[in-house]
């Protein structure tokens, strides 16, 4: 009983000392170019608990989204083509969060996916559609 208390002891004050959140996070960023715009970026960041998002930013080095600035995809993945200076988003309906202040250098066109099969469908053919996944698992 006393081995058990002193290692629950020692764990508490392990994640006292640093946030569970940085201990546990997984984080990747993916460039997407365009020929007559700047850089934009997809942030994923997938931490303990099972909190996923995607973010869309102009930002690379923002570690922290930004509600107001940023298209924000509350999902594990999300789908995307890129056309001239049009980036267009297929995204679960439920999961999107679109900033106050819209990008003035590109045209972000989002499609929201209905429901759990039309999501599936996506994720099961969406090279065949012509389209990327960004997701919030890690690269492999």
């Amino acid at each position: 009983m006393k081995q058990l208390f002193l290692v629950l002891c020692v764990l508490v004050f392990v994640l006292s000392c640093k946030d569970v959140s940085e201990i546990n996070a997984d984080k990747q960023v993916f460039t997407i170019n365009f020929e007559d715009a700047p850089s934009f970026y997809f942030k994923t960041t997938a931490e303990l608990f099972s909190y996923e998002e995607i973010s869309l930013t102009k930002t690379k080095k923002q570690s922290i989204t930004d509600k107001k600035t940023d298209y924000i995809f509350y999902s594990s993945e999300i789908f995307y083509k890129q056309v001239s200076d049009t980036i267009i988003i297929y995204a679960p309906r439920g999961a999107i969060s679109e900033p106050v202040e819209k990008f003035s250098e590109i045209t972000v066109i989002i499609n929201k996916l209905a429901d759990y099969d039309e999501v599936k469908d996506y994720n099961i053919n969406y090279k065949e559609y012509g389209l990327d996944k960004v997701s919030t698992l890690p690269a492999r």
